[in-house]
């Protein structure tokens, strides 16, 4: 007989953990689903003594923000995962959230069935990401890396992006002439605003003309 998992939802907004308890109810999963609606809530009702199993935490909440919590329940409950479930899905706040703790990171506009997938990798105790959040935070590492060593490089679909945007093409129009999809382009936008630490198309052509990365 499988074990019932004893989740925990942070997210002031309900009806996320409502999709989270429907989505593992229809894989068949066994499981008790809480939610907190904030960080300071949470982390009352982790001093519990429940044996909680996994953490699905929104970044963007009232009070403590979802970083610091990954900070604080590192502290207390080291061995209790967590999986991080946000719409500020750029690779610069993938990375964080990673270096802060977590386990795992899903997009709030990604495939439902990436919370079932993202309990089977922890169950194996491997790390989950989506294969599009996986290129985009392996593309920001690279570009970190070679900013941090004095120049700041960028992978051939970058350029072709960031040539792109120069010449006032929006996500749709560079999808549509690179032949990818709409939500890549976004990706690699963020990532973008990420290396060159802006957070706009204006500022992200001026930095990149600074660098030279339009030439």
């Amino acid at each position: 007989m499988c074990k019932k998992l004893q989740l925990l939802v942070v997210d002031d907004h309900p009806l996320i953990a409502s999709g989270i308890r429907q989505n593992l109810s229809d894989a068949g999963m066994s499981f008790d689903l809480f939610a907190a609606s904030s960080g300071e809530q949470a982390l009352l009702m982790l001093q519990n003594d429940s044996p909680w199993d996994l953490v699905f935490l929104d970044l963007n909440l009232p009070g403590l923000h979802g970083l610091d919590f990954l900070k604080t329940l590192k502290q207390k409950y080291v061995k209790l995962p967590v999986i991080v479930v946000s719409g500020q899905d750029q690779a610069g706040w993938v990375n964080q959230a990673l270096l802060a703790g977590a386990k795992g990171f899903i997009s709030k506009s990604g495939d439902k069935l990436e919370f079932v997938e993202a309990i089977n990798a922890l169950q194996k105790d491997q790390l989950f990401l989506s294969s599009r959040l996986r290129q985009g935070l392996d593309d920001f590492r690279v570009g970190v890396s070679a900013q941090n060593s004095g120049k700041i490089a960028l992978t051939k679909r970058q350029r072709s992006v960031l040539l792109l945007v120069a010449d006032g093409q929006h996500n749709k129009q560079i999808s549509q002439n690179l032949g990818i999809s709409e939500s890549t382009v976004k990706g690699h936008v963020s990532t973008l605003f990420d290396l060159l630490e802006v957070d706009n198309r204006t500022a992200c052509i001026k930095q990149a003309r600074y660098f030279g990365l339009c030439d």
